[in-house]
């Protein structure tokens, strides 16, 4: 698990970006909902979680950005894992409030992602 996320224990979201002016270091990014809202989904395994993951590509352009849902044991271990493997993203826990932000997040980085056709 990534030292910055070892000792993190009461979070919705984990976002993980690319830092700004160090392209081999990766800001991150955790917090909590303002509105809680209910937890939605989940089993005895983990909590049910909204994950968006990008790449980025040698020009900077956001590319295969996907949305998903997922069953997370840590998210924290999922999260370090991505960033070791040069993925970025958002991991949010779903909640009866959640969704807004979640596809606010993927349209601003569908909107910055790199289409061949444009």
């Amino acid at each position: 698990m990534l030292p910055q996320l070892r000792d993190i224990k009461d979070f919705d979201t984990i976002m993980f970006v690319p830092h700004e002016e160090d392209d081999s270091l990766t800001n991150i990014n955790v917090a909590t909902y303002k509105r809680k809202g209910e937890k939605v989904g989940g089993t005895d395994l983990g909590d049910f979680y909204d994950i968006i993951l990008f790449r980025m590509n040698e020009e900077d352009d956001i590319t295969d950005l996907e949305k998903f849902e997922a069953i997370l044991v840590d998210p924290r271990v999922y999260v370090s894992r991505m960033v070791k493997e040069d993925w970025y993203g958002l991991v949010a826990k779903k909640t009866t409030t959640s969704e807004d932000f979640v596809n606010t997040t993927f349209d601003k980085w569908l909107d910055l992602s790199y289409n061949p056709e444009q």
